[in-house]
């Protein structure tokens, strides 16, 4: 084919099939892709926003409550700091009405407790212990062990004017209980923790096993027989997603037990010397329907934009099928492969109708086109190649067949039988000339001229060529064998094969020229199908010169004829039969 700029591109090209699916999938993809993203993005952040709200209500609500009842301890100790000590059953009164509150006593400079009014109390508490005096002004002491009720205890201490203190102590059962109670509000575990890892309250700790000591008044997260609060601060731990949405709390989670733990959590402050930790915790069983509600909508949104995918392939694969049916078939055309060249379907589309219609017009045009001239010629033509092939010496393998006695046959059968016969009989040989590669140059009469190794280069022509005449063999002869069964006339065929020198290309007159081929190949061949006729021993007799017999791999079922006379000066031929 004639090289043009155009050819380099060729390694380049992408199918019309590939392109217009993936131009329309990938449009949707885009559009869809952009929506939903943008639509992902805005719901992640409003459900970010939502959750690092809800994480600083449930914490402010946690240190709103506790710090209400522990602010009425604070005004326990205010109210009775006024009296000095008179008063014990006015005193009595408020410290019931203070359900915080475990115990109140007044402390003299010497540390000497006065109007116990413990007795009083309807849970019948006790004092649990002596703080340190002279302070410059009211504060909370840390959590110490009170060998009385066998836990801990922090205390509200307020200073008097005689010089002694008020102290209201609040012990850790009552913390928890009140932890209980928001726990249950909450619907998740609640905690209090001093320090890191001191356990001031938890919702579970009134049943705990833990024995507070003087040494170690608080629990450890260990030792309240919670796994989670046990894992609070594993190293593998992650700040929460709302982290930067969240601005008075705090938290972080991790896998656990095949869940995700989470931790929400703030600072208490005003309590303690340190800033107390109060928060809950949760798993994703439990909590997160927010959060699995978002990443379902995200995975059915991911979902519609696969089937829209699927949809565009679909309908890019439809709008190309008529350009697709019509690439299709100029291709067929453009290699003479009529089998392959369906008639084109009726289109909506003006442009592409047209082109169908004018199509399927040059089609019939090409197959009677073709009829009439060699395949091959006619492929170098349609392909773009050069119109005219100059004749060169090649070596080549021919083929020369013809019936026996064919004028004889043609007297028992009339002319529309004899047409019939022929055309029958050629398509049985020239299918199996075409499927070994071979080339058919013409038909003369009821014989025809064949040959392998040109217009196209063919390494093993010998081979092919004798693989083409057992194929021949085989079809006729049993074809014969049906006709003879049916009371038909059978066919006796008889082919020669040589290879050889021949002058091969376009010969004849310049407005009408045939691609043949002519010469000493051409000659021997004729005369090996002439002297097939006088050592006929089947219905196709086969022989085949020393020449072809030479290149031939695998030559069993050859019989060897000896040396074979020549016509025209030529050496005798030593030949075998099939």
């Amino acid at each position: 084919m004639p090289q043009t700029l155009a050819q380099p591109l060729a390694a380049r090209r992408i199918s019309l099939a590939t392109l217009t699916p993936l131009t329309v999938a990938a449009t949707l993809i885009v559009a869809l892709g952009v929506v939903i993203t943008v639509a992902t993005y805005a719901s992640r952040t409003s459900l970010l926003e939502a959750l690092g709200k809800e994480n600083d209500n449930w914490v402010s609500m946690m240190s709103t409550r506790l710090a209400d009842r522990l602010r009425g301890v604070e005004d326990l100790t205010r109210a009775v700091s006024a009296d000095d000590g008179s008063g014990e059953r006015a005193r009595a009164t408020a410290l019931a009405a203070t359900p915080m509150a475990t115990d109140l006593r007044f402390f003299s400079t010497d540390a000497t407790a006065s109007n116990a009014l413990s007795a009083l109390h309807p849970d019948g508490r006790r004092v649990l212990s002596t703080p340190s005096l002279a302070p410059s002004g009211p504060f909370w002491s840390d959590a110490f062990f009170s060998p009385p009720l066998g836990r801990a205890v922090i205390q509200h201490i307020r200073p008097l004017a005689n010089g002694g203190v008020v102290a209201a102590s609040v012990d850790v059962a009552t913390l928890s209980a009140t932890l209980r109670d928001l726990a249950d509000t909450l619907g998740h575990p609640t905690y209090l923790l001093d320090g890191r890892d001191r356990v001031l309250g938890h919702s579970a700790l009134l049943d705990a096993p833990f024995s507070a000591s003087a040494a170690a008044p608080l629990p450890q997260l260990d030792e309240i027989g919670d796994a989670a609060m046990a894992a609070f601060w594993r190293d593998d731990r992650q700040t929460v997603i709302a982290h930067e949405h969240m601005n008075d709390s705090d938290g972080h989670y991790f896998r656990m037990d095949g869940l995700w733990q989470v931790y929400i959590y703030g600072a208490l402050k005003g309590f303690a010397p340190a800033p107390w930790t109060i928060g809950l915790t949760y798993d994703s069983a439990t909590e997160g329907a927010e959060i699995r509600k978002f990443w379902t909508i995200f995975s059915c949104s991911l979902m519609l934009l696969g089937a829209f995918s699927i949809i565009g392939v679909w309908l890019g694969l439809r709008a190309s099928r008529p350009l697709n049916a019509l690439s299709a078939n100029a291709v067929a055309l453009q290699r003479m492969d009529f089998d392959s060249y369906r008639p084109p379907a009726p289109t909506r589309i003006a442009e592409l109708d047209d082109a169908s219609r004018a199509l399927d017009g040059m089609a019939a045009a090409l197959r009677v086109f073709a009829r009439h001239l060699p395949a091959h010629i006619v492929e170098r033509v349609v392909g773009g190649e050069a119109e005219e092939v100059a004749a060169e010496r090649r070596r080549i393998t021919v083929m020369i067949t013809d019936i026996a006695d064919f004028s004889a046959l043609c007297a028992r059968i009339d002319s529309t039988e004899t047409a019939a016969l022929l055309n029958a009989h050629f398509s049985y040989v020239g299918r199996a000339i075409e499927r070994h590669g071979g080339f058919i140059d013409k038909f003369v009469g009821d014989g025809l001229m064949a040959f392998w190794g040109a217009p196209t280069d063919c390494p093993d022509q010998a081979a092919s060529a004798v693989a083409a005449a057992r194929a021949i063999q085989t079809a006729i002869e049993d074809a014969n064998a049906i006709a003879r069964a049916e009371g038909g006339q059978p066919i006796l065929l008889r082919i020669g094969l040589h290879t050889g020198d021949a002058l091969v290309g376009e010969i004849g007159a310049v407005r009408r020229m045939s691609y043949t081929a002519v010469g000493e190949a051409v000659d021997v061949a004729a005369q090996l199908e002439a002297a097939a006729r006088r050592h006929a021993h089947r219905d196709v007799t086969v022989l085949i010169s020393e020449d072809v017999y030479a290149e031939l791999d695998d030559a069993d079922g050859f019989e060897d004829l000896g040396e074979i006379a020549l016509r025209g000066g030529q050496a005798p031929k030593r030949a075998y039969r099939l």
